[in-house]
């Protein structure tokens, strides 16, 4: 449905119907509150029943236009009549519920979507919206909807296109391509200071520097590190989510200091200068005091705005403060949700910098968050819940009601299985490896498509609303963890899913204006079917001292390729000592003893797997 322009910017007039638009605002009673449903089966069929239209408010709890407009708009009698009278309002968490975050994200946060009393979407608006500009909006639907001429609109999203029969090598060049592209034309810009882009990105570019000698990939990545240290908070640490030159914007989120955690990692394996761990260290000095649960686990953001800011000073004034003068006009609020996904970013990031530097208190972070998301999350199907409520939650005034969701969603287990498989890869403990084991599991039985690809979440009686589809982002990162748990396992059956995955979401338009992160992780999964892993095998019992000193050995060596693994018995023959063998999908090394020999041979041993740097 299409909205006169005029509505779309009318600041104190009322296009459509205009029956309540000239009351005065004043406080609304508790009374008078908008009633916000849950996204269910039942909210859909009781709004059909009734023939009224859905207003589907998504967005995060750090979100500070989500707030504005939930404690400006969403509190205004004028609107919260129109609502109360002619809508259903149904509440979206976007991290709560990941599968209809990324459903609705190219709306930004937040996103509101009105829905036909049947489930068409009729609008889709993004960003905030005061009263003045709202008001016309709701109008102008409240009018169609009573002369029966709403008008069904097109979703804008990209549908995953089946990948054609082309080598995989070219469609890594390909991905490489459109990751440059995405950094040149994405409005993130991640190539320019403006950085709202996750992990993948940058391993990727990082991962084609070293496997395939691409300096221009090298020199990519050392850039948005830069951009990234731009963005450091000197008083409390942290990268702030974005921004240019002097004008950051000041939330901080999670999600972005993982990245750039990622991201400082790569740039001192690759610089071995000391300044990126001293940036690591900022972003890791911003997590664990303002960020870190008394478990160990990680608070998803925090708002760029204090509560007590006077008149005329802004977000970017404050975070221009000192420490005590910030504090004497409050802290910014902290959404203390636990959300699996998140703390699998997380973790994964603490590996990073553990495997950058060998210091061992980076890997202890990232394993007591391991350990209480394992405790407190573990299904009794071995997957991993997204959310749940605990003390720190329910004493938070949430905008959007919290719940517990027994359900298995893609994303967390996609993030929290890379999480286990980089610990294992880091520690060799098999707990580990069992851990990312049974989230594949999970997923196989529970979200894989028959055509190929996993589902965002199972289905829950609302397709009639949105039909099922498969993420493209999350299903990439899930096509990676089976290349690597495929090796682990020798289980060729992963493998040929992990093909299967990419073939259902990656097609060459499936990326295509999808942005950095998106395309970021496609490439990185399609660079794992490629090149394949560099398979360390250590022909020993896990307990075995002698063992040791190859462990070790194998653990230092840097190589974004290596799955490191204890193999006692099978596919090589016993020896009087532990030996390890090396293998690439090419060929596989003669038995080695010495561990001052192991760094050596896996550097013979890449060349097998690399390609020539694309075009």
């Amino acid at each position: 449905m299409k909205l006169d322009a005029s509505c779309l910017v009318a600041l104190t007039l009322a296009c459509g119907a205009t029956t309540s638009s000239s009351t005065s605002p004043t406080s609304t009673a508790p009374a008078e509150r908008i009633s916000w449903e849950p996204w269910s089966a039942e909210t859909f069929e009781s709004a059909r029943a009734a023939g009224r239209m859905i207003l589907i408010d998504v967005g995060i709890e750090g979100c500070t236009a989500c707030r504005w407009m939930y404690e400006d708009t969403y509190t205004d009698p004028r609107v919260v009549h129109r609502v109360r009278d002619h809508f259903v309002a149904v509440a979206v968490d976007a991290d709560a519920r990941p599968d209809l975050g990324e459903r609705y994200s190219r709306w930004g946060w937040p996103a509101t979507i009105v829905l036909s009393p049947e489930g068409a979407q009729v609008l889709a608006i993004r960003g905030n919206k005061r009263p003045r500009n709202f008001i016309p909006i709701l109008d102008e639907l409240i009018d169609r909807h009573r002369r029966g001429a709403l008008e069904v609109e097109r979703e804008s999203a990209i549908d995953p296109e089946p990948l054609p029969d082309e080598g995989w090598e070219a469609l890594a060049c390909n991905a490489a391509v459109e990751r440059i592209e995405a950094r040149r034309h994405d409005e993130a810009g991640w190539d320019g200071g403006f950085v709202m882009v996750r992990g993948a990105p940058i391993a990727h570019a990082m991962f084609r520097a070293h496997a395939r000698d691409e300096a221009d990939a090298r020199d990519h990545a050392l850039r948005t590190a830069e951009a990234y240290a731009a963005l450091l908070d000197p008083v409390w640490g942290g990268v702030f989510v974005g921004g240019r030159g002097e004008r950051p914007i000041v939330e901080k989120r999670t999600i972005s200091n993982a990245a750039a955690l990622i991201a400082f990692a790569h740039a001192y394996r690759a610089t071995q200068n000391e300044d990126w761990i001293h940036h690591a260290e900022e972003v890791d000095r911003w997590l664990r005091e303002w960020m870190m649960s008394g478990e160990g686990v990680f608070y998803a953001t925090q708002e760029d705005e204090a509560p007590r800011l006077p008149p005329g000073v802004s977000a970017r004034d404050y975070y221009r403060l000192g420490d005590a003068e910030r504090r004497e006009h409050g802290i910014p609020p902290v959404d203390r949700a636990v959300y699996a996904d998140l703390n699998g970013r997380a973790i994964e990031a603490y590996v990073a910098v553990h495997d950058a530097t060998g210091a061992q208190r980076w890997l202890d972070v990232a394993l007591r968050a391991a350990d209480h998301m394992v405790r407190s999350r573990r299904s009794g199907s071995g997957w991993i819940r997204q959310a749940q409520l605990d003390s720190a939650v329910t004493e938070d005034v949430r905008m959007r009601p919290m719940e517990n969701h027994a359900t298995i969603f893609l994303s967390a287990q996609a993030r929290m299985g890379l999480a286990f498989a980089a610990l294992y890869d880091a520690t060799a403990d098999a707990r580990w490896l069992h851990a990312a084991a049974e989230v594949v599991e999970a997923c196989n039985a529970n979200l894989w498509a028959e055509e190929g690809g996993y589902y965002a979440a199972p289905a829950d009686g609302t397709e009639h609303i949105l039909e099922r589809r498969l993420p493209v982002e999350d299903n990439a990162a899930m096509a990676r963890l089976l290349v690597q748990m495929a090796s682990l396992l020798q289980d060729e059956t992963l493998l040929r899913r992990a093909e299967l995955t990419l073939r259902a979401v990656a097609g060459p338009d499936a990326t295509r204006r999808r942005g950095p992160n998106v395309v970021g992780e496609v490439a990185l999964a399609y660079e794992w079917l490629t090149l394949g892993p560099i398979e360390i095998s250590i022909v020993a019992q896990p307990d075995d001292p002698a063992a040791r000193p190859l462990l070790e050995a194998a653990l230092a060596i840097w190589e974004p390729r290596k799955i490191v693994h204890f193999e006692p018995n099978g596919r090589y023959p016993a020896q009087d000592r532990p030996i390890v063998h090396v293998c690439t999908n090419d060929a596989c090394s003669a038995p080695i003893a010495d561990p001052e020999r192991l760094t050596a041979t896996v550097e013979t041993m890449r060349p097998a797997g690399r390609g020539a740097p694309c075009d």
